[in-house]
């Protein structure tokens, strides 16, 4: 085990803030909403000194993704076009592509992969929500943060000039440990602390290892961890190097009558993946079938998550 100091990782934080700071833009505004009075004024004056976010957010209000006509230039139209409610979620997009949309080098994970694992546990984290009840938008903001913390742990090997690259012999979890003493999810809690994100969004990124049946289908951290299994059905963004079969008992604890329905979230997930890839103006293939010459949207047998 490669136990990496205390001076790295600071040096990696400060280094990542710098790189991204759409992360820390949407910390900022989920706290303005806290406040009653709260407008999008408000909002507008987080988000103008970015410039990125600012031309995400004017492309998104002319795309069809959020049904509006174009001829958008304006910040502030944009977000009387998009609302409050999408504006949270045009700014999650942006840092999708932003954040996400880079590869990880050390980690042997392209740029289609990342991006596609996180917004696709955003999409399936919301409709959980919706199917228990609980609120969607903070469930969709988790599942897009939930690999954060890979990106901190790439930029600590890429400091120290570390050449192992993860091989896909053992789990994604046992080779981070084995690298810098802990997982993404220790540090994604980390990171999403050190940007002034609420205990409700860190805590559940913090703990989604663990066995599933061991906490609550209902809640966030019950939910990521069932995620995690249905990601491992997407051939581009699992992580698994040999799925096993789905565990029979998580159907009876996540409250599905079989497999196959568990698994249609991942089916309709993958469809809104493509839409929202379109309004961002990023290419992303469907999900193919090596063995067809047609394109088919794969849904292979997912694993049980990561202890």
């Amino acid at each position: 085990m490669n136990r990496r100091t205390p001076s790295e990782f600071r040096d990696a934080i400060r280094k990542v803030r710098k790189l991204y700071s759409t992360p820390e833009v949407l910390a900022k505004v989920l706290r303005l909403l806290q406040k009653p009075d709260v407008d999008l004024e408000d909002v507008g004056g987080v988000i103008k000194n970015d410039s990125a976010l600012v031309a995400d957010l004017i492309r998104l209000s002319n795309s069809a993704l959020f049904s509006r006509g174009g001829g958008c230039v304006d910040l502030q139209l944009a977000l009387q076009r998009l609302g409050m409610q999408q504006v949270i979620r045009a700014v999650e997009l942006s840092l999708s592509k932003n954040v996400f949309g880079k590869g990880l080098s050390n980690y042997g994970i392209s740029v289609e992969q990342y991006w596609r694992t996180s917004v696709l546990a955003a999409l399936l984290m919301e409709q959980l929500a919706n199917i228990h009840g609980v609120d969607a938008p903070e469930a969709y903001t988790i599942g897009l943060l939930q690999s954060m913390g890979r990106v901190l742990i790439n930029e600590v090997l890429e400091e120290v000039k570390c050449p192992a690259h993860w091989e896909r012999t053992v789990s994604l979890e046992t080779w981070e440990v084995h690298q810098v003493g802990f997982t993404h999810a220790e540090a994604g809690a980390l990171l999403l602390r050190e940007w002034g994100f609420p205990a409700s969004l860190v805590a559940p990124i913090e703990h989604q290892l663990g066995a599933p049946t061991a906490v609550p289908a209902q809640t966030t951290a019950g939910m990521l961890r069932f995620v995690r299994i249905l990601l491992a059905a997407d051939p581009i963004a699992t992580t698994h190097p040999n799925p096993p079969a789905f565990p029979p008992d998580l159907l009876g604890w996540s409250g599905f009558a079989s497999e196959e329905e568990a698994l249609s979230l991942l089916v309709e997930a993958q469809g809104q993946l493509a839409k929202i890839a379109e309004g961002l103006g990023m290419a992303t293939p469907p999900t193919s079938d090596p063995n067809s010459a047609t394109t088919t949207t794969t849904t292979t047998t997912p694993p049980a998550a990561s202890a």
